[in-house]
């Protein structure tokens, strides 16, 4: 006989997991108010669309696919903090140039390790002040607009 603890965690709800993950205070942006989608359940996948001149940077390997217009570049701002926290010391820079068109256009990135959970944050929210603490190896990304 299953229990009531088991039951929810098969149940495979998103909300679930942030709430077991302490989450329940930050806002979590719904995908009407945003330029960004979560997809999966155990591998999941974070589509972010940018208009011409935004770009995204994640931590090297995350890139899962980009679209036409799309390029990429690797910068190594802030690298001594990164190296002595034993982070990758590299940013990928993955922006929309505008070469095809002026469209928007798409990149999909993905955590370096299976079944994590995007949690998608606004720094900018009071709840969190412009800040968050995080542990050691934890996946982030940021949005660059302009």
């Amino acid at each position: 006989m299953s229990t009531d603890k088991e039951k929810l965690l098969d149940a495979k709800d998103p909300d679930i997991v942030l709430h077991a993950a302490g989450f329940d205070s930050v806002p979590i942006p719904k995908p009407q108010d945003t330029f960004f989608a979560i997809t999966g359940h155990e591998s999941q996948v974070l589509t972010v669309k940018l208009a011409s001149g935004e770009q995204v940077r994640g931590e090297p390997g995350t890139m899962f696919y980009l679209t036409p217009g799309v390029v990429q570049s690797a910068s190594c701002d802030n690298w001594f903090a990164r190296c002595c926290t034993g982070e990758e010391c590299c940013t990928v820079n993955m922006a929309n140039n505008g070469s095809n068109g002026g469209l928007d256009a798409y990149a999909a990135l993905t955590p370096n390790f299976p079944t994590a959970k995007v949690v998608p944050v606004n720094l900018s929210a009071p709840e969190v002040g412009g800040k968050l603490i995080c542990q050691k190896g934890m996946w982030r990304l940021g949005l660059c607009l302009g």
